[in-house]
């Protein structure tokens, strides 16, 4: 289920560590949660920067990135 603190408490928790990040891309964390939910009027700083990072890691794997964004 979709919360605004659940992307808070990711955020400041796990996506400080690169290997939990890396978890979070193979788990789709980007496609089927932060993307799908994003509503600009309504995000926060967190959610914003959570995008940010894991597209960041995208590009770290050398994974097409782009594409989630369509």
């Amino acid at each position: 289920m979709y919360t605004l603190q659940v992307i808070d408490q990711i955020y400041q928790k796990e996506l400080q560590s690169v290997r939990k990040v890396m978890m979070l891309e193979v788990s789709q964390y980007l496609e089927l949660y932060l993307w799908k939910h994003y509503k600009p009027e309504e995000a926060t700083l967190s959610h914003t920067m959570s995008i940010m990072i894991m597209i960041n890691e995208k590009f770290r794997e050398r994974v097409p990135a782009w594409e989630v964004c369509i």
